[in-house]
């Protein structure tokens, strides 16, 4: 193999793993996607789009593992690397403009699971654009690791693995949730400790003067009299820290904080959560409601928390029919808690034992059961059995893909070296 395959092939695989793991990261979160898009078309004055922001970062993020896939699998090569470097150049300036006007606060590149700096997320991006650099400039030099009559059925697979783990992520919320309210927190232990923040930890220096020169001392070793002070120096050494739960406040009609309330009830509680109401979807309204009647009979509390104003409270219980209180809470850390809008948050002796998006609200039917069943008795039911099996079954197929087309090169080689050994002998 020579150099420059070595080369193309390195850049090959760094590319397409990096646009795969990127991609799937956002898939598993796509209303945290959706949410990032609404910021950037924000932040780009398209405001016009926004309400499309899901479907474009779908469509985005589809994009991004196509090309990270056929660039991993070798096929289509002269017009995916030239897609692909199209791609970076875009991304490449999209982020030195972030890096210098500052308009997000982080690029969501790989979603919550990695939190990039704007100068790394340009940093990432150049070494990136040079590697897709690379692969335009010898397309012919990237092993196509597929038979023939396999491209169109792993072609196939990859795009359906991918949207049926997108959709999945969406319609049941993030199959993995890297955000600061995952099922299993106790959040009122969080709540408590978060009250409680570590200060910053300094180191002093103190530089006098004496006879024209300066010397350094500590706060343990300070001079005697004859020495002039100068100036003081600090320095950190261990940066304080404050959870991001001490966010978690909610207020009622009155402006009274009722957050204790929530996280000490002896029972539970069960929380409807939607930043805007006037925006969320009310087909499951009638289940929301039954489960509301169903919540009180079994001595458990249940609210609706949201951002809203009182003209979109109206307009919600108008529109849905609904009777439950009322409570308010800061838009961001709504849509940090859940992405479902609405979405269902069950709480027990203050640690959160499930989170629903909408699509899996309990019928009137099963809500007895569903209560009893996550609140009082078993464990939180998993949603996402199926979730992430096509996506793992083209990993398979593909990795066995590389490892055969390895051995063939390797057979080949072997066969090269033995076929010139004969000739020298002759």
């Amino acid at each position: 193999m020579t150099r420059k395959v070595i080369i193309v092939e390195t850049s090959r695989i760094i590319l397409g793993t990096v646009f795969v793991l990127s991609s799937t990261a956002k898939g598993i979160d796509p209303m945290g996607l959706s949410i990032k898009i609404g910021e950037y078309l924000s932040a780009l004055h398209l405001t016009f789009l926004e309400p499309y922001s899901l479907e474009l970062g779908m469509i985005l993020c589809l994009v991004e593992f196509s090309l990270g896939a056929l660039v991993l699998m070798g096929i289509y090569r002269h017009w995916v690397v030239r897609l692909t470097w199209l791609l970076m150049l875009f991304m490449t300036l999209l982020t030195l403009w972030i890096a210098l006007a500052n308009p997000v606060a982080d690029c969501g590149c790989f979603g919550d699971l990695i939190k990039l700096t704007h100068q790394q997320t340009l940093f990432k991006n150049i070494i990136l654009f040079g590697l897709s650099f690379v692969l335009v400039g010898s397309p012919r030099k990237i092993s196509r690791i597929l038979k023939k009559e396999e491209i169109w059925p792993m072609v196939g697979l990859m795009a359906f693995a991918f949207v049926f783990f997108t959709v999945k992520n969406y319609r049941h919320l993030p199959m993995k949730d890297f955000r600061p309210y995952p099922v299993g927190l106790n959040l009122q232990s969080a709540v408590d400790d978060a009250h409680v923040k570590t200060e910053d930890e300094y180191t002093f220096e103190f530089i006098y003067s004496k006879d024209g020169k300066l010397k350094s001392f500590d706060m343990n070793n300070l001079p005697d009299d004859g020495w002039e002070f100068v100036e003081r120096k600090e320095t950190l050494v261990k940066k304080g820290e404050s959870a991001a739960w001490v966010d978690f406040v909610l207020f009622n009609s009155k402006g009274e904080e009722v957050s204790e309330h929530i996280l000490h009830h002896p029972k539970g509680a069960i929380l409807v959560m939607a930043p805007f109401l006037e925006k969320a979807n009310w087909s499951a309204a009638e289940k929301l409601n039954a489960l509301y009647r169903q919540a009180l009979e079994q001595g458990y509390i249940f609210y609706a928390v949201s951002a809203s104003t009182y003209e979109g409270i109206s307009q919600w219980r108008l529109q849905t029919k609904s009777i439950y209180p009322m409570l308010f809470m800061d838009a961001t850390t709504i849509k940090t808690i859940v992405r479902g809008n609405p979405g269902l948050v069950l709480i027990r002796k203050g640690i959160i034992v499930d989170k629903l998006n909408y699509f899996d609200i309990p019928n009137i039917k099963r809500a007895n059961k569903f209560i009893d069943k996550v609140l009082n008795q078993e464990n939180t039911p998993f949603r996402h059995t199926w979730t992430a099996i096509p996506l793992g079954l083209w990993i398979m197929l593909t990795l066995l893909a590389a490892i055969r087309r390895m051995r063939r090169a390797g057979k080949l080689s072997q066969l090269k070296e033995h076929n010139t050994a004969h000739i020298d002998k002759l």
